[in-house]
């Protein structure tokens, strides 16, 4: 377990990080964007949290190459934009919690590839607009959470 909370930290330290870790907290920190890859090589992560961070922006496959990832959160952040493919790949990921964000705007595919997620979590968010194919490949989804005023 590596836990870098409160860490002032402006940009994800995965030099330093030990490849065998299971569980990662990177809480309230800087860092306001997530790199496409930006875990690569964290094969053993099954539980991340970037919760209260300064997350404005996540790029495409930016959590690719985490195999054994079961639980995501990032809440309390002030993302604003679920951009395609931002969470493109998580193949074994089980539970997505995106609660608490800023965010107004799912773009097509931004879960694509995706399809073992059971829990989406996007409650208390402001008013949404849901783009066409934004959750076309979750196929296991028991709970998707949504905030109100979703427009399509």
């Amino acid at each position: 377990q590596v836990m870098c909370n409160s860490g002032e930290l402006r940009e994800i330290p995965l030099k330093n990080m030990p490849l065998t870790v299971e569980t990662l907290a990177l809480q309230k920190n800087i860092f306001p964007v997530i790199k496409s890859d930006a875990f690569l090589g964290l094969k053993a992560l099954r539980k991340l949290s970037l919760d209260r961070n300064n997350i404005t922006t996540i790029k495409p496959f930016a959590f690719r190459g985490l195999p054994r990832l079961r639980d995501l959160s990032i809440q309390h952040t002030p993302l604003a934009v679920v951009a395609s493919f931002a969470f493109a790949g998580l193949q074994n990921v089980s539970q997505i919690s995106l609660c608490h964000n800023k965010i107004l705007r799912i773009e097509a595919y931004a879960f694509a590839g995706s399809a073992g997620i059971r829990l989406l979590n996007l409650a208390d968010n402001p008013t949404v607009l849901v783009e066409t194919n934004a959750f076309s490949s979750l196929s296991s989804v028991d709970r998707l959470i949504l905030p109100s005023g979703i427009r399509n």
